[in-house]
């Protein structure tokens, strides 16, 4: 046979195995979820997730991303801890991810996010507020929540409308409750009000040596910062120890959770403040219902 007639013959036969070849898929967009998704936390982690989850299969279902991709979505346990956040984080790079959600805690967030920053990775946190997150210089770090001197600017103010003033504020030396407690304090002082600040140490059974040393210091209110395990049991002690309702108990917005109430007792937890941002039950837009009506599907 001619070499003349070869090479037309061999165009001819690769065209005929590409046409009958189906397209190579095209790879997946990885986006991590990382929070706690089991441990003390776990309320919030499961709703990392399931919001993550439903946005993504819309998406999905709507024919991806970039000409045709799908959206992965990695569940990443931190379990509410900083050393398995690091670690989490470095297996995060290692599986390729693009992008993270979370984590839930600042406390976990900070070691993440260096991690994250050093591998080029977008990092978007909903819920880590503490203020020193944004003071790092990480050009990939974003977050879609208030910061911690913000919620305690707008907590002094509130005290000093309503005429409180001695503010006993509460926290549990994580990076968050202990900003947010020192923010709150420092507004509250600087509009002329009486600040005392000290510490639990979270996770106890008993809370009644602080509470009591709360009570003989004779406050208007009670600020507590830390998370809800811990919010409501000091709620639950603090009603036993008969400071409420003379001392006004008031949270931060990470005891904003249905199991604060549970663990506090719904007699107890009646007339609690909690300083939060709006959740979707609290927005009157269509999206928000829409969402809801999704998301308790």
């Amino acid at each position: 046979m001619s070499r003349k007639l070869l090479v037309p013959l061999t165009i001819l036969l690769v065209v005929a195995l590409v046409a009958g070849c189906k397209p190579a898929p095209k790879p997946p967009i990885k986006i991590a979820v990382q929070g706690p998704i089991t441990g003390k936390w776990a309320y919030e982690g499961e709703g990392f997730v399931k919001c993550v989850r439903l946005l993504a299969e819309e998406i999905n279902e709507q024919g991806g991303l970039l000409d045709g991709r799908m959206i992965e979505i990695i569940e990443a346990d931190d379990k509410g801890e900083p050393s398995d956040a690091s670690l989490v984080a470095a297996k995060m790079v290692d599986e390729g991810v693009v992008a993270v959600v979370g984590s839930y805690s600042s406390t976990c967030t900070e070691p993440a996010s260096a991690i994250y920053n050093e591998a080029n990775i977008l990092q978007i946190t909903p819920s880590s507020t503490a203020t020193v997150l944004t003071t790092k210089g990480y050009k990939q770090f974003f977050r879609t929540c208030f910061l911690d001197d913000r919620q305690g600017l707008f907590v002094a103010e509130k005290f000093i409308d309503w005429g409180i003033k001695k503010v006993f504020f509460l926290h549990d030396n994580s990076t968050y409750a202990k900003g947010l407690a020192e923010w709150a304090k420092k507004y509250f002082e600087e509009k002329g009000g009486e600040g005392l600040i000290d510490a639990i140490t979270p996770g106890e059974t008993d809370y009644t040596p602080m509470l009591t040393k709360i009570k003989a210091a004779a406050p208007d209110a009670i600020y507590f910062t830390g998370y809800h395990p811990d919010g409501g049991l000091l709620v639950k002690q603090a009603k036993e120890l008969g400071l409420m309702p003379d001392i006004l108990f008031t949270a931060g917005n990470a005891c904003n959770n249905p199991e604060f109430i549970e663990i506090a007792g719904k007699d107890a937890a009646e007339g609690v403040l909690v300083s939060t941002e709006p959740l979707p039950h609290d927005l009157p837009y269509p999206e928000a219902k829409e969402f809801i009506k999704k998301f308790e599907a």
